[in-house]
């Protein structure tokens, strides 16, 4: 093997600097913005995505419909609020920054830190790779006459050759100071009792697959 030494000119020198300033640039960039939040919203709600883990916040709008010089108020308590599945029975969760070691956890499989997020339209797309196939988590703004909402739904894409039994839920923190005892909507009626649902007890009712809880009781 010849080896062969070339002296570049002052202009490839300057040249060669020109664009090590350039790399240099762009990784500093790409520092700087790997762990910046996604955001997407309308007029009345905004959510913000962790790129990698695809943790939502959600507040009202900056500047928006129920602004009124205060700035925008949280709803969903931040890093408080997780996504969660089980995927033939393995374990895997965004919930990584709790004082909980889901490593313990007899079936554990992996913590959602490796996410691939970008925006497309209106949504907020975060896709992750798992052994046997493909997970994506999409968040979009919803916006009505007088109010929004964000829109959260997952997707599992079986790459496997069997059949995948999943199961998902998320907990969202409405970062509530204090219980003020409102009353909540359910299929099973609207009362106060909001810890009288459990599942897989005869004694009482399952837990309801949604609830809608209002800022003023409407009977009051």
């Amino acid at each position: 093997m010849i080896v062969q030494q070339i002296q570049p000119s002052a202009g490839r020198k300057a040249s060669c600097f020109r664009i090590f300033l350039l790399v240099a640039f762009v990784l500093s960039c790409f520092a700087s913005t790997s762990f910046a939040q996604l955001s997407v919203g309308n007029r009345f709600v905004t959510a913000r995505v962790f790129p990698n883990s695809g943790r939502v916040t959600i507040t009202t709008t900056a500047n928006g419909y129920y602004d009124n010089g205060r700035g925008p108020m949280t709803l969903s308590f931040p890093d408080k609020s997780y996504f969660t599945c089980k995927i033939n029975g393995v374990l895997y969760t965004n919930n990584e920054v709790s004082n909980y070691d889901f490593t313990t956890y007899p079936n554990f499989g992996s913590y959602l830190y490796y996410g691939d997020s970008y925006i497309t339209g209106d949504t907020i797309r975060t896709t992750w790779i798992l052994p046997a196939g493909e997970l994506s988590q999409d968040v979009y703004p919803v916006a009505f006459d007088f109010s929004g909402q964000i829109v959260m739904k997952w997707k599992y894409k079986n790459k496997a050759p069997t059949v995948a039994g999943v199961q998902a839920q998320f907990l969202l923190d409405t970062k509530v100071r204090s219980n003020d005892r409102s009353k909540v909507l359910t299929r099973f009626g609207y009362r106060r009792n909001w810890s009288g649902y459990v599942e897989n007890n005869d004694n009482y009712k399952p837990i309801p697959p949604f609830y809608q809880a209002f800022e003023n009781d409407l009977d009051s």
